[in-house]
């Protein structure tokens, strides 16, 4: 195959490509049985080792694109698939299924990993282009997906689209407002209260929905904890000043480090900045995925409630010192 075949930037290679350069489906054929390419759609394929790296998000965009120029303008990528060209954080969705709004007289239908939904009062104010893929505007994908999938997953996205300026809360109201009728509304609305850009990652939010869904009174976002003369000690991710207590969200990522520093160091920095964060007489309360599970999540929150209950003991008395 020609490297102009091999190194398609787009991430893609369809069949059409190939025949147009001289090659055939025996060819392909060869292709996918050698391992240089891998089929990712009918017609559609990508360079196996490129495709391989991608992390699953990449790869749902990817596909998304492909199946965009596949179907051509009679659709416009919608619902997660087009949270994930905009940049928006997803989890919770099924990343095996693009999923595209009609443009035409279509029917709705499921058809090789693809849904296709009816356009239900998309104009072209709703449509924009993200490297020359047709894709419903960012705050119509995070209304899409909220009305789709569950409360908890929604809030992901929601944050997500709030933190990365992406949506506005005026943008939340007003597609609210327009699409009030959908199925799915009222968990939607829900989730666009509950919204908060202040939320830095999937984890935040996902601990955020736990809070809310198990009584546990609202944390401040990121707040800010200085010593007695003002100098600045740390910032968490969420924190209770009337309980004097704070917590945060563990991901892979909090523990790798864009300078190179090794994981070893970076929890070694992360130990030393908890331990000043406790010197200042507040409590600390850590968070894994494992955590968040469904099983796992009653018993996270019955821990953080005692944690907060014994911060409040130990550490009310003193002066609180935040800004």
């Amino acid at each position: 195959m020609p490297p102009s075949i091999l190194q398609a930037d787009r991430g893609f290679i369809t069949r059409p490509d190939v025949l147009a350069s001289g090659f055939d489906d025996r060819d392909i054929r060869r292709a996918i049985r050698s391992g240089a390419w891998t089929k990712i759609g009918p017609g559609l394929y990508a360079v196996a080792s490129l495709y391989g790296a991608l992390s699953p998000e990449e790869k749902h965009a990817v596909r998304t694109r492909a199946v965009a120029h596949r179907l051509g303008p009679d659709v416009v990528v919608s619902h997660h698939s087009a949270a994930i060209l905009h940049g928006i954080d997803v989890w919770g969705v099924d990343l095996r299924t693009v999923h595209v709004t009609r443009l035409d007289t279509g029917r709705g239908r499921h058809e090789a990993r693809v849904t296709h939904h009816l356009g239900r009062g998309v104009s072209e104010a709703d449509v924009v282009e993200i490297d020359g893929v047709r894709t419903v505007s960012a705050a119509r994908s995070v209304w899409e997906v909220a009305c789709t999938v569950s409360a908890e997953a929604a809030l992901v996205t929601a944050d997500s689209g709030l933190h990365r300026g992406l949506i506005t809360p005026d943008d939340m109201m007003s597609i609210a407002a327009t699409f009030a009728h959908w199925q799915g509304s009222r968990r939607a609305r829900l989730v666009f209260r509950l919204a908060d850009g202040r939320a830095e990652s999937p984890g935040e939010s996902r601990s955020r929905y736990l809070f809310w869904r198990h009584g546990l009174p609202a944390p401040e976002l990121q707040l800010v904890v200085v010593d007695a003369q003002g100098r600045f000690v740390g910032r968490t991710d969420f924190g209770w000043q009337h309980y004097r207590h704070l917590a945060e969200f563990d991901g892979r990522l909090k523990y790798s480090s864009a300078s190179g520093e090794s994981a070893q160091g970076v929890v070694l920095r992360e130990k030393d900045r908890e331990d000043a964060l406790r010197a200042e007489r507040w409590g600390m309360s850590r968070l894994r995925w494992h955590h968040l599970d469904p099983e796992q999540a009653p018993l996270t929150a019955e821990r953080i409630r005692h944690d907060l209950e014994q911060s409040k003991r130990l550490y009310t008395h003193g002066r609180v010192h935040v800004i």
